[in-house]
């Protein structure tokens, strides 16, 4: 077979591709000839959990990403072959944490010498901005020069900023220059290396194309242009393939997906063997649900959802969606839920890793034992953190921690200024357990990988900790791994790689999403917490969906930042087209009826909370809520009790 299936979400076009894949290793095909191509690591975990076959060889399921860094690692002397620039025994893959750190030292360095100084945005902030142009001049297969003129040619508002841009790109080629003479390789070098150097040759080509009798893409609409540049390629020689699309969907066009250029070049390739399957989903029943403030809202949504709860509807049927990321947001609302009586599923959505608590305790173990660093802790925090290290009371927590941050984080003396007497006896007993522990500890000091292993198994480990906890910590372990080989490839001994790294997490650097779908998410029961978009993209449902202050302006996003621009930067846009007012909003439009619709589809009930003013007492007024009612009310099922 050779088909091209085209439907919106929860058609079942995902169970068709599982389905053939089994269809096929029935025939005889091996599971190392069958190549899945899948939109996230999530899926293609959720993919290997399905696929429990009494015997198998490898399974070829990837992402995009995951294919061609298996492939550059494999290739890696071909490659070293083709760019001489690239240096290193083997290939170093940076994770997200490591690459921004290591472009915002260079943001600092540029600020340093009086550039990138009128951009409003931070240096971490910054940072992000330039691995995004990095990352989208790749996956669009732009030249520097050309997507420099995009911008300044399309878009009126980067004429001011010429300056600007032009220093972010140097941050970012100096980035570039530091990865290929250190080996390091990050999203847009990979891609690069791989488009550039490595699928053009024609043996590897040769020997690509024959590796693989069957092709399954599930999920289409969310390829950048590049894959769908690799995917048209292995297309033209499988013996047999299923490619899924979702012609009205594609969330990730803001990162570089293009779903109108895919859905086009694959109805041209897919000739007469296109089929269709489902219509559009059936319209929930959507109420709205006003306050003025957003403690009030929140208070109106427990009691909707205890009411759901008292009508017998599970809690596993029943989730809250934010805009965006906000730990903030996110504590009061597990604190709000607490004193409700009702149980939250977070689910992980890439935030700092400093917002965990668990993370913010072995950083602070960190500090104490390290005094000669002279790293700075806020009281704030050295009191949250000793509260969960020391299992104690916020007062008396704060109280040591006062004490420490005066007295430079060394060894206190419980028994000056009577501190034994107002920490109690039992709390001065563990202070002084764990004093000792970090004494021991700097007389062998080692790694910061092996400090915060012996750290969490002998200090933290016997608390009270959630899974959460653990999948925290596996994060923090894993970067500092990767941080320290990457700074002294890309240094040398000009840095401290264990201080620089604790310096890189307690500026906030961002954190890796999780790649694979978090086990108490799976199993656990409670009301589902997380955002919109990481909603979607794990495929999950929930009869009852409440979205919360849909107003405020985190729904209404455009693909514009200080400096750069999605729109402009994608393949399919003309030399000639130009970024203005009615551009920006016909994107806000679109993609928005794409959350709408997507949303449509995961759920029956569907409650969209408005605030009427912000935190801060600013009047909410973006449009995404009169555009969801309108498109409803186009179709039915609106409802406005």
């Amino acid at each position: 077979m050779k088909e091209l299936l085209s439907g919106p979400y929860g058609a079942g076009k995902t169970a068709e591709c599982l389905r053939v894949y089994r269809q096929w290793l029935e025939e005889g095909m091996r599971t190392e000839r069958i190549l899945v191509l899948l939109a996230s690591a999530r899926r293609v975990s959720w993919w290997r959990q399905q696929l429990i076959l009494p015997q198998a060889g490898n399974l070829e399921i990837y992402t995009y990403f995951g294919f061609i860094q298996r492939e550059i690692a494999l290739y890696w002397w071909q490659l070293k072959a083709r760019q001489p620039a690239l240096k290193g025994d083997d290939p170093l893959f940076l994770s997200a944490e490591t690459a921004h750190y290591l472009v915002t030292r260079l943001v600092d360095r540029a600020k340093a010498q009086g550039k990138l100084l009128k951009v409003v945005a931070t240096t971490a902030q910054l940072a992000v901005q330039v691995l995004d142009l990095l990352n989208l001049i790749a996956v669009n297969g732009l030249e520097e020069e050309e997507a420099l003129q995009r911008l300044l040619t399309g878009w009126p508002a980067a004429v001011d900023r010429q300056e600007e841009l032009k220093a972010a790109l140097a941050v970012g080629q100096e980035f570039r220059q530091q990865c290929l003479a250190g080996g390091m390789i990050d999203y847009s070098l990979a891609v690069e290396l791989y488009h550039r150097y490595l699928l053009p040759e024609p043996n590897y080509r040769q020997e690509l194309l024959r590796r693989y009798r069957g092709l399954i893409i599930d999920d289409a609409e969310e390829l950048v242009p590049t894959a769908l540049d690799l995917v048209l390629q292995l297309l033209l020689k499988a013996e047999q393939w299923l490619v899924t699309i979702n012609p009205e969907g594609g969330l990730g066009r803001i990162r570089g997906g293009a779903p109108e250029l895919a859905w086009a070049r694959l109805q041209e390739m897919a000739g007469a063997n296109c089929r269709q399957i489902g219509g559009r989903p059936t319209l929930p029943q959507i109420q709205e649900i006003e306050a003025s403030w957003r403690p009030e809202l929140l208070e109106l949504i427990a009691a909707r959802i205890l009411e759901l709860r008292a009508r017998g509807v599970e809690w596993d049927q029943i989730a809250l969606l934010l805009p965006v990321s906000d730990a903030i947001l996110e504590t009061a609302i597990e604190n709000w839920a607490q004193r409700q009586g009702i149980p939250v599923r977070k689910f992980a959505t890439g935030w700092r890793l400093l917002d965990q608590p668990l993370v913010r305790a072995l950083l602070t173990l960190a500090v104490l034992a390290h005094p000669r660093w002279h790293l700075a802790i806020a009281e704030d925090d050295l009191a949250h953190s000793l509260a969960l290290i020391l299992q104690c009371d916020p007062l008396r927590a704060r109280l040591l921690a006062r004490e420490l941050v005066r007295n430079g984080v060394e060894e206190l003396d419980l028994d000056q200024d009577q501190l034994r007497r107002h920490l109690g006896f039992a709390l001065s007993e563990r202070w002084e357990r764990l004093q000792e522990w970090l004494r021991s500890y700097r007389q062998e000091p080692g790694t910061i990988a092996h400090f915060l292993q012996r750290a969490f198994g002998e200090i933290l480990a016997p608390l009270p900790l959630q899974e959460e906890d653990l999948l925290s910590v596996r994060r923090l372990l894993a970067a500092a791994l990767r941080l320290p080989r990457a700074l002294a490839q890309a240094y040398g001994d000009e840095t401290q790689p264990d201080q620089a790294f604790i310096q890189m997490i307690l500026k906030g650097t961002l954190a890796q999403e999780v790649l694979e779908l978090a086990p108490w998410v799976e199993r656990g029961q409670g009301l589902l917490l997380g955002t919109v978009s990481s909603f979607l993209d794990r495929g999950f449902t929930a009869e009852h969906v409440f979205l919360l202050d849909v107003t405020a302006p985190a729904w209404w996003q455009g693909p514009a930042k200080e400096l750069v621009n999605s729109w402009l930067l994608a393949r399919d846009r003309e030399a000639e087209d130009i970024w203005q007012d009615d551009t920006d909003q016909n994107w806000r439009k679109e993609q928005a009826n794409r959350m709408a619709w997507a949303l449509f589809s995961r759920c029956h009930h569907l409650y969209l909370g408005i605030s009427i003013y912000n935190s801060q007492g600013i009047e909410q007024e973006g449009p995404f809520l009169d555009f969801a009612l309108s498109l409803a009310q186009t179709g039915g099922g609106a409802d406005g009790n």
